[in-house]
C-alpha cells in the first residue's frame, strides 16, 4: 500500500510538472502568432541539453466574417481562416520565428466542397527527426 500511495504522489508531481510546463509552451507559442491569428497545431522537436530545439506552429487567422453559414452538405458553419506553418528555431530557451509559409495548408472548411472534413482533424502536426509530419 505504502508503495502506491508513493508512486500515485510522484506521477502527480509528475503530471502537474509537464502541465505547467506545457502551458507556459503553449503561451509563448500564443505570443508568436501575429495579432488576430491564433496557434491550433504545434510540434517541437528534440531540444539539447541548453533548451535550443525547433517547433513548427499551425497558425489560423481568428477572423469571424471568414466564418461562413452553410445551408448545404456539411456542418451549418464552414470556416475559411487561412492557415499558415510558422517554423521556430529555440536557442538558449529563447524561440523565435525563422521562416512562415503561407497557403500551403487548406482551411478548415471550403465552400467548393463543403462536406470535406478538416486536414488537421485527426492530430494537427508532428515533428520527429527533423521530418514534418
Amino acid at each position: 500500500m505504502k508503495h502506491a500511495a508513493r508512486f500515485a504522489l510522484v506521477a502527480l508531481i509528475a503530471l502537474s510538472a509537464s502541465t505547467s510546463s506545457f502551458a507556459s509552451q503553449q503561451e509563448e507559442w500564443n505570443d508568436m502568432a501575429p495579432a488576430g491569428w491564433k496557434v491550433i497545431s504545434a510540434a517541437e522537436g528534440r531540444q539539447t541539453a541548453d533548451g535550443s530545439g525547433n517547433a513548427v506552429l499551425v497558425i489560423e487567422k481568428d477572423d469571424p466574417a471568414n466564418r461562413i453559414k452553410n445551408d448545404g452538405l456539411g456542418g451549418p458553419e464552414l470556416n475559411t481562416n487561412p492557415r499558415h506553418l510558422l517554423f521556430v528555431t529555440r536557442t538558449r530557451n529563447v524561440g523565435r520565428v525563422t521562416a512562415r509559409i503561407e497557403n500551403f495548408l487548406p482551411p478548415e472548411g471550403d465552400t467548393d466542397s463543403p462536406c470535406l472534413v478538416d486536414p488537421l482533424e485527426d492530430g494537427g502536426v508532428s515533428l520527429a527527426k527533423g521530418v514534418l509530419t
